[in-house]
């Protein structure tokens, strides 16, 4: 598989991603920074963040995360050097991992600064929040791709994210979209058009033998679900 994989026209683009995914499965403190800055962006969405504090968001999230795969990098480097004890390797990953708690503090608070005000204000109105529906289709989106990229990374790590795996990240953005047609409360015609498509796009990916019906089926029902939930959340 891996040298049919090699090649496809993406295959380089493939093995980066497979890169995070693989740092991801191994190291415990990037998972974490990962499913903090999902959350982040999702509230970033969910406030209507304007452009100056998006800029903040995403520099902050951008900082810490690159700040952990640098001390991930630096640990492994070092290990590789020497197993033995030595304590000019232990100030190096020390120095190391302070460049990340930096990083940390910086991002909490720029997050404190961006969001208090958001915050409070919906604290004192306790209004539910509604939110647009193209805003509901990326957070949609967005998790849906957050969650296959995860599972495949603890049930298929062998397998290259963008080819193959449990689940089938086609088939869940595939349905997913057909769920966001559906909710909207479009013509009949037009929620069958997509299921139309949908289940093409699950299909082809089982003719060409990239994905099992289990792996199909899995990813139809993460995308569904993760899109019904969503919208039970922020729609109308």
């Amino acid at each position: 598989m891996k040298k049919k994989f090699e090649k496809l026209p993406f295959s380089s683009f493939n093995w980066a991603i497979k890169g995070i995914v693989d740092a991801l499965r191994e190291e415990p403190h990037l998972k974490f920074h990962f499913a903090a800055a999902l959350i982040v962006i999702i509230a970033s969405f969910v406030f209507g963040l304007n452009k100056a504090e998006w800029f903040a968001i995403v520099f902050a999230v951008t900082i810490v995360i690159l700040a952990e795969f640098v001390n991930s990098l630096v640990e492994r480097l070092c290990n590789v050097i020497t197993s033995i004890h030595d304590i000019r390797i232990q100030k190096i990953k020390d120095i190391s991992a302070g460049m990340v708690l930096i990083a940390v503090i910086s991002a909490l608070v720029i997050g404190y600064i961006v969001f208090y005000p958001h915050m409070s204000m919906l604290w004192n109105s306790r209004q539910k929040i509604i939110l647009p529906y193209h805003v509901i289709v990326l957070i949609s989106l967005i998790i849906t791709l957050f969650l296959v990229v995860l599972i495949k990374s603890v049930v298929s790590p062998e397998v290259p994210p963008l080819y193959g795996g449990m689940p089938s990240g086609h088939s869940a953005i595939a349905f997913s979209l057909w769920a966001l047609v559906v909710v909207k409360n479009s013509s009949l015609i037009v929620d069958f058009s997509m299921l139309i498509v949908a289940l093409l796009v699950a299909e082809s990916r089982l003719s060409l033998g990239i994905h099992t019906i289990s792996e199909i089926v899995v990813g139809s029902f993460l995308g569904i679900s993760v899109t019904y939930i969503v919208y039970l959340i922020f729609g109308l």
